[in-house]
């Protein structure tokens, strides 16, 4: 499940940077760099 989720979860963010573009992959490494610090158990664990 927590693949799944995470994988939507990106998705999303990566269609709501498409207007974006020239900041979309620092915008994505940015969020997988949050997601790692703040939740090392994944969003699966968080919820």
């Amino acid at each position: 499940m927590g693949p799944l989720l995470g994988a939507a979860v990106l998705m999303l963010a990566d269609e709501g940077m498409r207007e974006l573009s020239d900041y979309r992959n620092i915008g994505l490494g940015l969020l997988l760099a949050v997601f790692v610090i703040a939740w090392p158990n994944g969003l699966n664990g968080w919820l």
